[in-house]
């Protein structure tokens, strides 16, 4: 197995979800609900630790009715651009735009604060309604030509070296050229068809989740991509359809749990004899691969990147093909 690093290990995250209860604001202790104030973190990309900061004293200030706040989102693009995510657990709370407004002014990377409400007893950060409340809700994030616009619901990855790190390796298993389709199952916000499509007839991507299916769409539109389709719907029934019959490559990038068998058996079904597996959770790789090796893949390459810096998460990409 070959392993990459990117370049710094420090003030590597663009996202930060802090915990936000009685008028404090942290992170939970390890394996508890023990919630420990802090002033900054060394991992967060500035102006992160700022924006914390600020709040802080805006709270302290006693004009804002903070009783009702669960978390603060930061993200945080390469530019030093930054949205302000407040999830609150009602819709209306007294002084929350001026406090937002205070925000932007007290830290002018700040381009947008948005309140996000979850009243929901459970440990789920966001809840299903977000709204804008002042400046612009997003932000937006170049990777190696391409631009993503990263909404507060958005997933995209922690480490922008890191996610270069990961495009490069993966491009390195795929052809320089080719006229079949590119399959992209689990496919977010379209983030490996923004870069397959520069190299495939045509890319389709799969995802269940509609947010996520309207973030892809809008980044192929930004970027002017012409040649990327995406579906919203189960990777497994869609595998074997009749759409994608021109499919030799394949990615599957899935959330920590892994890939349900009946998608991999999906794939052994098919007629696609390459898959590219990024894995966050090297334990559901390990077990996934199993299962694809019984149906007829072999592992040709692994290799690991350290997206994580300073904690023992790792990201992992695993060239597969079928035995012929």
């Amino acid at each position: 197995m070959e392993g990459r690093a990117p370049s710094s290990p420090f003030e590597y995250r663009n996202k930060v979800q802090f915990v936000c209860s009685n008028g404090e604001c942290g992170l939970y202790e390890r394996n508890s609900h023990n919630l420990i104030s802090i002033e900054g973190c060394m991992l967060q990309k500035e102006p992160a630790n700022k924006i914390l900061s600020a709040f802080m004293e805006i709270i302290g200030n006693g004009k804002f009715e903070y009783q009702a706040m669960r978390h603060i989102g930061i993200r945080v693009s390469s530019s030093g651009d930054a949205s302000v995510t407040l999830v609150m657990s009602k819709r209306k709370a007294k002084g929350l735009k001026d406090a937002a407004e205070e925000l932007m002014r007290k830290i002018t990377e700040v381009k947008g604060v948005s309140l996000n409400i979850n009243s929901k007893n459970t440990n789920v950060i966001l809840g299903d309604v977000t709204i804008p409340i002042c400046g612009e809700p997003f932000v937006t994030e170049e990777i190696m030509g391409r631009k993503f616009r990263i909404n507060p619901e958005s997933f995209f990855q922690v480490n922008r070296d890191g996610a270069e790190e990961m495009v490069r390796t993966v491009m390195g298993f795929l052809p320089e050229k080719s006229d079949s389709v590119f399959l992209d199952a689990y496919c977010g916000s379209g983030f490996f068809s923004m870069f397959a499509s520069g190299i495939f007839r045509k890319t389709i991507g799969i995802g269940e989740y509609e947010k996520s299916i309207d973030d892809a769409k809008a980044a192929a539109k930004l970027n002017g991509i012409e040649n990327a389709e995406f579906i919203c719907g189960k990777a497994e029934q869609l595998i074997t359809s009749e759409a994608l019959t021109d499919v030799e490559y394949a990615l599957v990038d899935p959330p920590r749990k892994g890939i349900e068998e009946s998608v991999i058996n999906a794939f052994a079904s098919s007629k696609i004899m390459t898959v590219i597996y990024v894995s966050c959770n090297p334990a559901t790789l390990a077990r996934d691969l199993g299962i694809f090796m019984s149906k007829g893949f072999e592992i040709k390459s692994v290799k690991g990147i350290d997206m994580f810096p300073q904690t023992s998460h790792v990201e992992t990409v695993c060239l597969l093909s079928r035995n012929k």
